[in-house]
């Protein structure tokens, strides 16, 4: 009788212990914070949103991996049309040795340079073969890398020239509840930024654009690693609990 009371007893704190940690999971992990969670807030004296100057456009530097179009003219245009058969359906990819191959015209490297400079190094090159060309140089797409707590992490196309760190979280499905969202990094080579998207200046930020090859990592918040722990916490207790109640269900069964 005693083993009985004892084994009841037991298995009570095991269901208890259980029921806890379920209710504190469940609370941590549904109740976020809102001002964890809200973009661009406005502070007691805060700058209104209309008087927040963006920062400048930089230039974008061409980089390995860079898809670019390419359109040359010449006074007598179909003496042009080799010219922009295009080398894939989106335009040229920048090759690793940071030239792309044109037709007639050869390799030209372009990858460091910005959109005009590069514009006019292909010019100059085509002024050798034709009279009087003209050139139109745009820039397709550029690759970055999104990291972190985001929904669908990896390597991103860009679609415009002056794409911004904002585009890059909007292509990976914005933030998880997790992220934290007032300390973002933008790495670039070398460079590290930090932005806080909690923050309505966070447009004057130089890594608010991006450039070809930059990394954007979104940090965790500190009570993902405590869901964390309480949910193996839950495992391992549901899992005592379940191996416990069937022995003791055996131990009665089995005693006379």
């Amino acid at each position: 009788m005693a083993l009985k009371v004892l084994i009841f007893a037991y298995i009570k704190m095991r269901l208890t212990i259980t029921l806890l940690l379920f209710v504190q999971l469940l609370f941590l992990s549904s109740c976020s914070s809102l001002k964890e969670l809200v973009y661009f807030q406005e502070k007691k004296a805060a700058i209104p949103t209309s008087n927040v100057p963006n920062s400048q456009a930089p230039v974008h530097i061409i980089a390995p991996g860079d898809i670019i179009n390419l359109i040359i003219n010449t006074p007598l245009q179909s003496s042009a049309t080799i010219l922009n058969a295009k080398e894939g359906a989106n335009g040229y990819q920048v090759k690793g040795d940071s030239t792309i191959e044109i037709p007639v015209l050869g390799n030209i490297k372009i990858a460091g340079l910005g959109m005009m400079v590069a514009k006019d190094s292909i010019l100059s090159r085509a002024k050798t073969f034709y009279n009087e060309p003209s050139i139109n140089l745009q820039l397709v797409s550029f690759k970055v890398t999104v990291l972190g707590e985001v929904l669908n992490p990896g390597l991103k196309a860009l679609y415009m020239e002056n794409a911004t760190f904002l585009d890059a979280i909007a292509s990976s499905g914005d933030l998880t509840n997790f992220g934290n969202r007032s300390n973002i990094k933008v790495i670039r080579g070398s460079k590290v930024f930090y932005l806080d998207l909690t923050e309505l200046e966070i447009m004057k930020s130089e890594g608010y654009y991006l450039q070809s090859n930059d990394i954007v990592y979104v940090q965790p918040l500190r009570r993902k690693n405590t869901v964390s722990n309480l949910s193996t916490a839950l495992a391992f207790t549901s899992f005592a609990s379940v191996i416990t109640t069937l022995t003791t269900t055996i131990i009665l069964l089995t005693k006379k």
